[in-house]
């Protein structure tokens, strides 16, 4: 998943025994870039980092049900980041 350029769903995220693991990187440095699954229920193993060209990082997430598949949270995921929250575009 690429930020800040868009905040679209990755084209793929791993699963493992917990959960789902999602890779953000950043053609730009993007600050407070945060996570989001509305409507499903977990936890992100991080939320509100630094991302900076070049240095991707991976977060986690652990649904509460664990019937969640790859398919329900790759629909509800959203990425936003400081800059585009703060963007007179960004506003209604």
């Amino acid at each position: 998943m690429l930020v800040p350029r868009h905040g679209s769903a990755p084209d793929a995220l791993r699963t493992d025994a917990s959960g789902f693991r999602v890779t953000l990187s950043a053609d730009a440095p993007a600050f407070f870039v945060w996570l989001d699954a509305p409507g499903v229920r977990g936890e992100f193993s991080d939320n509100s980092i630094a991302l900076l060209p070049g240095e991707p990082r991976t977060v986690a997430f652990s649904p509460k049900d664990p019937a969640t598949t790859p398919e329900v949270f790759r629909a509800a995921l959203e990425t936003a980041h400081l800059a585009a929250a703060t963007s007179p575009r960004a506003r209604p």
